[in-house]
């Protein structure tokens, strides 16, 4: 083997010689890229990454805080790089809070009749719709209280699966108002195929009805040809 043009020496006999007995054993698990972000914690009590807020306890506002997010989790760092909180990553527009992240009136607000009694009915309706009310509630839940009555009132007028499509519709474009989400449910009503009476029914014709494909046999083909013509 020709030797090192430096070190004067054979690079197989010198690993074995004096690295490989200093090498580590190699880890359980795969080394895990990672996105690193400096954040600011918002006056409302949330940092963004992506499109995603996650909540933090009110001593963070205004802190410079370092993010970490992987593909599972995000994870949140003070100054000193001492974990704070760690979060199931999520994605879209949407609102991730802990209620304990919150002052004590907050949370009591979210834990009263009127707020439960919403939460509930929205779980009745589907996952989606339950996500959406949450993030209007947190962390203003009496502001917003009356926007999400109305919002229920909404859905009691249309079927499960129409309010759960203008929920996830309403989270991706952050629409958190009663016209916006009335305008999202009424939209696909003009997509839907008209309402027929008993009455029109009996006049429906399918396409199949106005094609004609004549056959041989078929005495039509023998009037007027031009043979015929000529005689």
């Amino acid at each position: 083997m020709t030797r090192h043009g430096t070190t004067g020496e054979k690079p197989w006999e010198c690993f074995q010689a004096t690295e490989q007995g200093v090498l580590g054993v190699l880890p359980q698990q795969a080394f895990e890229l990672a996105d690193w972000k400096a954040v600011r914690v918002h006056p409302y009590q949330y940092v963004q990454f992506e499109k995603t807020y996650y909540s933090l306890p009110q001593r963070y506002v205004g802190h410079r805080l370092c993010l970490r997010a992987d593909a599972r989790q995000i994870e949140l760092y003070d100054e000193g790089f001492s974990l704070i909180k760690c979060f199931p990553r999520q994605s879209g527009r949407r609102r991730v809070s802990d209620p304990a992240d919150f002052p004590v009136h907050i949370q009591t607000m979210m834990n009263s009749y009127s707020v439960r009694q919403i939460r509930e009915q929205a779980r009745g309706v589907g996952p989606d719709t339950t996500r959406y009310l949450e993030t209007l509630l947190t962390p203003h839940a009496m502001q917003n209280l009356r926007k999400a009555m109305g919002i229920l009132s909404l859905a009691e007028k249309h079927s499960p699966q129409l309010v759960e499509t203008a929920a996830r519709q309403a989270l991706a474009a952050s629409i958190f108002h009663y016209k916006g989400f009335r305008a999202l449910l009424e939209a696909p009503q003009t997509e839907r195929p008209i309402p027929l009476s008993s009455e029109t029914r009996p006049f429906i014709r399918s396409g199949d009805y106005f094609t004609h494909t004549p056959n041989s046999s078929d005495p039509l083909l023998h009037e007027n040809t031009p043979s015929d013509q000529a005689t």
